[in-house]
Order: structure tokens, then sequence, then C-alpha cells
């Protein structure tokens, strides 16, 4: 089982780009999700924590408060439609 990685997410253009911490937007990201309309969001069994599966990959995400992730599950459901 792996243990989470605290990750700093960027929206942009239709794709999340992830660094390790704030200070390193300014480099190249550690990855990136592109998101199109094969991607869902399946909410998680914990509280905060929710799943963004693409046709790659599913990413395992949690929020720091439950409003953190309504905000980031309400963005994303925008950007899905």
């Amino acid at each position: 089982v792996n243990a989470w990685k605290r990750r700093w997410f960027i929206l942009r253009n239709g794709e999340i780009l992830y660094y390790k911490s704030p200070s390193d937007v300014i480099r190249k990201p550690q990855g990136q999700i592109e998101l199109n309309s094969s991607c869902c969001i399946v909410r998680g069994e914990g509280a905060q924590t929710f799943q963004l599966i693409t046709e790659k990959k599913t990413f395992y995400l949690t929020a720091d408060s439950p409003n953190i992730l309504e905000e980031w599950i309400r963005v994303l459901q925008n950007i899905l439609k």
C-alpha cells in the first residue's frame, strides 16, 4: 500500500498540474492529469477523499477539509460536463 504524499495542484487549460510544494510551481510539474470526457469522479469512503479516474490511471486524492473537497468536486464536475 502506498503512503499519502502531499502535492500542490494547479488547474489550468483543462488539465491539473501537480508539484511537490507551492514553491515548485516555477519548475516543471511532477505530473499532469488531462481532464476530458472519459474522466470521472468517485467519492471515497473517507470524509475528504475522492478518486479521479482517467483512461490511464486512477488518482486517489484527499482534501484538507470537507469544504475544500466540495469545491474541488464542484469545479471538476463543471469541467467534465
